[in-house]
């Protein structure tokens, strides 16, 4: 496992700075965009960019920690809750996952040692 995540900080004018965590800085910040589009859904992905300003941050807690999701390498999208998003090691494509199907990495390699 050796995929990081990103964490970006994306602010319009006259809305509050908003976070997103990611495989990558450019797909958070399209994931921005598209929560964006829930106030102005006419404003495109070249429009956004000229509006938007965006920086990386430290990733919050508990977001691009190591998981094992139904047994299989994953990492944190999300804060520990009753359901997390997350991506599998090697993919980019977000999913939800019920926290009885989550393990700590971490916990589950200090358990083989």
């Amino acid at each position: 496992m050796g995929q990081p995540i990103k964490t970006i900080e994306v602010t319009v004018q006259g809305f509050p700075p908003v976070t997103a965590s990611h495989v990558t800085a450019a797909a958070a910040f399209a994931d921005v965009w598209r929560k964006y589009q829930v106030y102005d859904d006419r404003c495109t992905f070249r429009r956004f960019m000229e509006i938007a300003t965006r920086r990386v941050v430290p990733n919050p807690p508990g977001v691009g920690d190591p998981i094992n999701v139904c047994g299989r390498p994953a990492w944190s999208l999300e804060p520990p809750a009753h359901t997390r998003a997350f991506v599998y090691d090697g993919e980019r494509v977000p999913m939800r996952a019920h926290h009885s199907e989550i393990e700590d990495a971490r916990l589950r390699h200090s358990k083989d040692t």
